[in-house]
């Protein structure tokens, strides 16, 4: 067997150590993570096909047709949290004292879920169905829901 299959075998079998590895050497050794950088958007998109091939369509398939959870969870993520966010970000009163983290955190907020939650979902041994669903259908929203929710929270401040 070859090294790199070997290499990919473990860290398949120990994701949750490899990802801890990766950090600790990212954060021990910043001239390696400079050089890894221009490799993220590859391996982020090697880690969502590999999560698509372990976790399968025909489990992702169910929650699709039926819809309610993920919709509600949609809706939570992509309006009520943005919601609570500006209250918070009102309440406190960061908007009027830093305008430009304010926005940060709004935009942060708005934004579709992670590409890496189905990913995290499999590293901590749980079912990546509903979070792969979950991504697809707030993907496919995103155009429509963010900008009229970033209006709604932020106003002209953009």
């Amino acid at each position: 067997m070859s090294p790199l299959l070997t290499f990919i075998r473990w860290i398949g079998s120990h994701g949750s150590r490899a990802v801890a590895i990766s950090l600790i050497l990212g954060t021990l050794l910043p001239p390696l993570s400079a050089m890894a950088k221009p490799l993220l958007p590859a391996t982020m998109f090697l880690l969502v096909a590999m999560t698509f091939l372990k976790v399968g369509l025909d489990r992702v398939g169910p929650w699709l047709r039926r819809p309610k959870l993920v919709a509600l969870a949609a809706l939570w993520i992509m309006v009520v949290w943005p919601v609570a966010i500006g209250f918070v970000v009102w309440a406190t009163g960061l908007a009027e004292t830093y305008p430009g983290i304010s926005v940060a955190v709004i935009v942060t907020a708005v934004a579709p879920p992670t590409m890496s939650a189905p990913i995290f979902a499999i590293l901590l041994g749980l079912d990546a169905s509903l979070p792969l669903a979950l991504l697809l259908v707030s993907l496919a929203a995103a155009p429509f829901v963010t900008p009229v929710m970033a209006h709604l929270v932020i106003g002209d401040a953009l």
